[in-house]
């Protein structure tokens, strides 16, 4: 288990945001002092980072065809939403 040193500015903004008021680090916790010894600590390891989906970047009403038809081709949309969402439709 590690943590940053406690004069770090990312150290007390996630004590206080994420492990909530009164929350701390648990004891026994290895302090990694900067940047290189977090670096030099995973080098080599697999790190997975995820995100929760968001609405998108820029009004629907100007999103491309091509990006509509992508998004169609990968999966992320159906057509009906598709024609729903954005007024497309599959004819030539």
């Amino acid at each position: 288990r590690f943590s940053r040193q406690n004069n770090s500015g990312t150290y007390a903004y996630f004590r206080d945001r994420v492990l909530g008021k009164g929350g701390n680090y648990k004891l026994g916790s290895k302090d990694l002092h900067g940047s290189k010894d977090v670096v030099d600590m995973v080098q080599g390891d697999v790190l997975s980072i995820q995100l929760a989906g968001a609405g998108g970047y820029g009004p629907p009403d100007e999103r491309s065809m091509g990006a509509v038809e992508a998004d169609i081709a990968d999966g992320y949309l159906t057509p009906r939403e598709a024609a729903r969402r954005y007024d497309w439709n599959d004819a030539p």
